[in-house]
């Protein structure tokens, strides 16, 4: 039987997935950039915030989970803002196997951002094998990578042969 962190990780590739389903493929790499421009301004503004206490209204356990929320909101409001601003006319529309690769992208970026930003190991206990594919920090370091590769598959053109 397959662990709970695998089936959230699958059902948060199924959610990218069908959310991704109608979208081009330049509006594919923006929430891939998105994610990376959310993940270093939160990097850098969420410390600020517990140093100057500004979340002292929420209870010490329920910080990280604010900041994922905030993150995660950064994240969908930037991703919105670049198609409002440079997604302007008709682009091509990505094929099945090219927002399949994003959407496992972009849920692993997701993933290992909110691990390696938030401390939720005292609410949540992972596998090894999802804590090594995930959690940790070389993990962190592979899915901050790994979208370069999925920019560069969304920018070459592929013809169907007739």
């Amino acid at each position: 039987m397959p662990s709970t962190e695998s089936m959230l990780f699958l059902a948060l590739i199924a959610s990218l997935f069908f959310y991704s389903v109608r979208q081009s493929r330049i509006q594919l790499t923006f929430l891939l950039i998105a994610t990376w421009v959310s993940l270093l301004f939160v990097s850098r503004f969420y410390p600020w915030i517990i140093q100057h206490n500004t979340l002292s209204f929420v209870e010490a356990g329920k910080r990280e989970v604010m900041g994922g929320a905030l993150f995660l909101l950064f994240t969908f409001l930037l991703h919105l803002f670049f198609r409002r601003i440079f997604g302007r006319g008709h682009a091509e529309t990505a094929v099945w196997w090219q927002v399949l690769s994003v959407a496992v992208l972009e849920a692993g970026l997701l993933s290992a951002g909110l691990f390696a930003l938030f401390d939720f190991s005292s609410f949540i206990t992972l596998s090894p094998l999802a804590y090594t594919l995930i959690a940790s920090p070389q993990a962190f370091i592979v899915w901050l990578l790994l979208p370069l590769f999925g920019i560069l598959l969304l920018a070459k053109k592929y013809h169907m042969r007739s």
